[in-house]
């Protein structure tokens, strides 16, 4: 019995240090801008059902700029979050966000939605590194984000 609960104690270890583990490994600076943007998916994913309430993930492809905010923010407390909870990626160009079944509008800014019920929008992050085409899948029950080498299509992720 002791060694099971021990077991249990060192995976639930393991589990809350991946993402840290996972962002020693990356070596250049959009690597780890890249490794920053699942990460806060994945926090912000997991801060929704802790604190029950939804949390928006806003990706600016004209300025490669990623911020985030809670349901309650208004236009000024948006605007704010804009400056404060500011993730750049000067390395990498935001190509654009797939979202199933929406049509892509001409638009520039995107929102993934992160829901206190436990689930989030599906999403595809198309991100270029140096030339190189990367793509950010977001499942909606999966707590995990997954970074995929290339460009790939919603029919290539379902």
């Amino acid at each position: 019995m002791e060694l099971i609960v021990v077991i249990s104690i060192m995976s639930g270890l393991l589990a809350l240090t991946f993402p840290v583990i996972r962002s020693f490994t990356q070596k250049d600076d959009s690597g780890r801008k890249i490794n920053e943007l699942m990460v806060l998916a994945e926090s912000l994913k997991a801060r929704a059902v802790k604190e029950g309430k939804n949390y928006f993930l806003y990706l600016d492809t004209a300025a490669s700029r990623v911020f985030f905010s809670d349901e309650g923010a208004d236009e000024s407390a948006l605007s704010n979050d804009r400056k404060t909870k500011l993730l750049l990626l000067p390395d990498l160009r935001l190509a654009d966000v797939e979202f199933p079944g929406i049509v892509s509008e001409d638009t520039h800014l995107y929102r993934i939605g992160f829901y206190a019920q436990g689930y989030s929008d599906f999403a595809l992050i198309h991100l270029e590194k140096k030339g190189s085409p990367l793509t950010i899948k977001i499942e909606p029950f999966l707590s995990r984000v997954i970074l995929l080498e290339g460009f790939f299509t919603l029919e290539n992720c379902i």
